[in-house]
C-alpha cells in the first residue's frame, strides 16, 4: 500500500533509514530540492522510483519529519518539533526528549533491515542509548534483541556507514581516504594539502570523541554483520556515505550519493576513486549516480551538495525520505 493511501499515526511514521531495498519512491522538500531535483529525477527514470516533491520547508527531510496523510488522500510532512508534544532539538546534542520517551528515533541516526527469515533488524547510534529499547521495539516493531547501539564515528550513523544488504555494511576508514588522495588529479603539492585538510578534519572528530572505525567494525562483526572498510568520507564537503541504496528488480543495486563535480580538478576527481572502490568491494552494484546540483552563489566553486554537506552537515540522504516497496521486499 502506498503512503498516500494509509492514515498513519505519528509514533509508527517517523522516517526509518533502510538497508538497501527496493524502492518505491523518494521524497524531497520543495524547497531545498530545486537544485538537484532533474538530477534525481532522471535517477528514478532509471531505477523506475517515483520522485516526489513536497511542500514542507524542511531541508532535512528525515531526521526530525514524519510522512503522514493529510486527510484527503495526500502525502505531507509533519516536524516532529511542532506537531510530536512540542520536541525540543538541539543541533549541538541532537537530544530529542520528548522522542526518548516516545521510543522514535532520529532518522539519520537509525538503519532498519532483514534478515534472510524476514525479521527486522535494527541499527542506532550510541546517542539513542537514552531511549527505552522496550519503547523503540515497539515504535518499530522490532524484537529488543534485534535493536543494538553503534559506536559513532560521526554526529550520525548515516554519515559514516551505508548498509548494502545483509549481511554487508560499508564503514568509512579515514586511512583509506589518507591513502586514496594519492589517486586523486592534480600536483603533488595540491595534494598534500589535501591530506592535511582532511587529517584536520578527523583530528577535530578524535576532539569530539567519535569512535574509530576499528570500533564501529569490531562491534558490527561481534552483532554478525560483515562490515566493508572504505574510503568514503574526504571531509566536511565530499562525503559518499551519506546516500540511497536502490534493490533493483534483478537482484543487483544501485547508489545514489553526493557528487564532487566542481571547478576544482582534485575535487571532481574524487568521485571516480570512490567508485572504483565500490564496485571493487560490491560486486553486484550496477548503477551508481553522483547527485551535485548547481552551484550557488554562496559555494562558487564547488557543487550545491558540497556546499550543503560543509554549511548544512548533510547530504543528499539527508534530503530525502525513501519508501520503500514492502510489498516485495523480502
Amino acid at each position: 500500500m502506498h503512503l498516500e493511501d494509509m492514515n498513519i499515526s505519528p509514533q509508527t511514521m517517523n522516517f526509518k533509514g533502510y538497508d538497501a531495498c527496493p524502492i518505491r519512491s523518494i521524497y524531497h522538500d520543495a524547497k531545498y530540492c530545486s537544485s538537484f531535483l532533474d538530477e534525481m529525477i532522471e535517477a528514478g527514470r532509471n531505477e523506475d522510483i517515483d520522485i516526489r516533491v513536497l511542500h514542507t520547508k524542511n531541508k532535512w527531510v528525515q531526521d526530525d519529519r514524519a510522512i503522514v496523510d493529510d486527510g484527503n488522500g495526500r502525502p505531507s510532512l509533519v516536524q516532529s518539533s511542532a506537531d510530536f508534544d512540542h520536541m525540543i532539538y538541539s543541533r549541538q546534542t541532537s537530544f530529542y526528549p520528548k522522542n526518548r520517551r516516545s521510543g522514535v528515533l532520529v532518522g539519520g541516526n537509525t538503519f532498519i533491515g532483514k534478515f534472510p527469515n524476514g525479521q527486522k533488524w535494527l541499527l542506532t547510534g550510541e546517542e539513542s542509548k537514552g531511549v527505552d529499547i522496550e519503547k523503540i521495539s515497539k515504535t518499530y516493531k522490532v524484537k529488543p534483541e534485534n535493536i543494538h547501539f553503534i559506536p559513532q564515528q560521526n554526529y550520525h550513523l548515516d554519515m559514516f556507514l551505508r548498509p548494502v544488504g545483509y549481511p554487508y555494511i560499508l564503514v568509512n576508514d579515514p586511512k583509506l581516504v589518507i591513502k586514496n588522495v594519492e589517486k586523486l588529479d592534480g600536483t603533488e603539492e595540491e595534494k598534500e594539502a589535501f591530506k592535511k585538510e582532511i587529517e584536520e578534519y578527523y583530528n577535530f572528530q578524535k576532539l569530539c570523541d567519535y569512535a574509530t572505525c576499528d570500533e564501529t567494525v569490531k562491534t558490527l562483526e561481534t552483532l554478525g554483520f560483515k562490515p566493508i572498510r572504505i574510503a568514503g568520507d574526504y571531509g566536511p564537503f565530499a562525503n559518499f556515505m551519506n546516500s540511497i541504496v536502490n534493490q533493483r528488480k534483478d537482484g543487483t543495486l544501485s547508489f545514489i550519493t553526493n557528487s564532487t563535480k566542481c571547478d576544482n580538478k582534485l575535487y571532481s576527481s574524487i568521485e571516480k576513486v570512490f567508485e572504483e572502490d565500490l564496485r571493487k568491494n560490491v560486486p553486484n552494484m550496477e548503477n551508481v549516480y553522483f547527485i551535485s546540483g548547481r552551484n550557488e552563489f554562496w559555494t562558487p566553486d564547488r557543487n550545491f551538495i558540497m556546499g550543503t554537506l560543509e554549511y548544512g552537515g548533510g547530504g543528499i540522504h539527508c534530503m530525502s525520505l525513501e519508501e520503500p516497496e514492502f510489498s516485495i521486499w523480502a
